[in-house]
């Protein structure tokens, strides 16, 4: 496990040795404790649901589990995440902007009431 101190992002951790895990000579697993949520960074969560899916694409398969959030400043999370080598690479292309076809938000709480969560999804 890499544990960070003070609690840095574990996102910033991950994207550090994940391009060394993607050509390995097996699978591997690499397990991050830190913050999982910090205002200066994207979620943990973005990269199991945005940068996942597109690496997906273009050959990289890994598998992000959030095991446990960690809030800014005190941190306290753990990601984990499963990668296979890659094979090949596919080419990715965006051309092009698609329709929206769905939009969803989500608010977590850590100690706040839970009107602060109504009164961030209807902002």
């Amino acid at each position: 496990m890499i544990s960070l101190s003070p609690p840095t992002i574990c996102n910033s951790a991950l994207q550090t040795v994940l391009p060394a895990l993607w050509f390995a000579d097996g699978p591997s697993r690499v397990e991050v404790s830190g913050g999982t949520d910090n205002p200066s960074a994207p979620p943990a969560d973005f990269i199991r649901r945005v940068l996942e899916p597109l690496l997906a694409k273009i050959g990289i398969h890994q598998q992000t589990t959030l095991l446990r959030h960690g809030f800014y400043p005190a941190g306290g999370g753990v990601v984990a995440t499963e990668v296979s080598p890659v094979a090949s690479f596919n080419t990715l292309q965006l051309g092009e902007r698609g329709n929206i076809v769905r939009m969803r938000g989500e608010v977590l709480l850590a100690g706040v009431p839970r009107h602060v969560a109504e009164r961030e999804i209807a902002t």
